[in-house]
């Protein structure tokens, strides 16, 4: 029973990551209704827990902003030579589609810091170097 309580517990705690409820389903049907300039139809990804999602490289680089007034957008740049993903990823203008997106739907826009740079991590033969999107209320 108190295993139960614990999940229970845990699942709350990840599905109310911010004060306005954004969940990584909201942020899928989001860019749904986008078109985005890179091939990737989902370039970006809601962090909502450094436990998952998060290499544990970059877990010190967003710990400050994975909470209730922070929405932190996980990408890879295209223009960045270091990745050799296979992951969707984004341009600039893809930014900015994800910049008016989040400003349209929840009055979110990017904050200061509004990037940050994650760490190339590898796995057999492709590297991926993640970035991160900070959004808030100004």
């Amino acid at each position: 029973m108190k295993h139960i309580k614990l999940f229970e517990q845990f699942l709350n705690e990840a599905r109310v990551a911010n004060k306005w409820n954004i969940e990584s389903h909201h942020i899928g049907k989001l860019q749904k209704t986008a078109k985005f300039d890179s091939q990737s139809k989902m370039p970006f990804s809601l962090i909502s827990r450094l436990e998952g999602g998060v290499n544990p490289t970059d877990k010190n680089i967003v710990k400050d902003f994975v909470d209730s007034d922070h929405v932190v957008l996980q990408f890879f740049p295209e223009e960045d030579p270091r990745n050799d993903s296979m992951w969707g990823v984004a341009s600039k203008k893809d930014i900015q589609t994800i910049e008016k997106l989040m400003k349209d739907k929840w009055g979110l826009e990017l904050i200061d810091p509004m990037l940050l740079k994650g760490k190339q991590h590898c796995a057999e033969d492709t590297c991926s170097l993640s970035y991160y999107l900070i959004f808030g209320i100004q």
